[in-house]
């Protein structure tokens, strides 16, 4: 899965667009990453309204894209998960949001290149491979997007096909 990853980081990566419903991916991520929160004991909350255009995107990259950050919420976080999605004018935005100590501020940008990671502030984690986030920069700006954080709200804006 890393190596994976880091080729998915490292290509050019070609996306192949079709419309597709934000819920749908949301609740395809969340199949996979539901054994996770299970285990931890996390709470995920899914705030999708149904009035949402549909997404122009490669579904499997962006249900991957979203399993890295829900996969991290409940790994790096804290119980519970907020995932929710608002459209303004031309622009998607997803968000996941933990309740965790999230990513120090002086972290921002570096957290989304390859190989970078910070110690977590529980000690008996491990750290990560540094490839996830990498992954979901790549992946966002490949659909013509942009991904920040803020603390421990990951934000995805998505261009939106009206």
């Amino acid at each position: 899965e890393q190596l994976e990853q880091a080729r998915g980081v490292d290509a050019d990566l070609q996306v192949q667009r079709e419309s597709t419903s934000v819920g749908t991916l949301i609740d395809q991520a969340l199949d996979q990453t539901n054994h996770l929160a299970n285990e931890a004991n996390f709470k995920v909350i899914r705030n999708i309204p149904d009035t949402l255009p549909p997404l122009q995107c490669d579904e499997p990259i962006m249900v991957r894209v979203l399993e890295n950050l829900v996969g991290n919420a409940v790994r790096y976080g804290a119980s519970p998960i907020l995932i929710s999605a608002t459209s303004h004018a031309s622009t998607l935005e997803l968000t996941v949001e933990d309740h965790g100590p999230g990513v120090p501020h002086e972290r921002a940008d570096l957290v989304f290149e390859k190989f970078q990671s910070f110690v977590p502030h529980n000690p008996n984690q491990r750290m990560g491979s540094g490839l996830g986030l990498a992954f979901v920069k790549t992946a966002i700006e490949a659909h013509g997007g942009s991904v920040s954080v803020k603390g421990s709200r990951f934000s995805l804006q998505l261009p939106v096909e009206l």
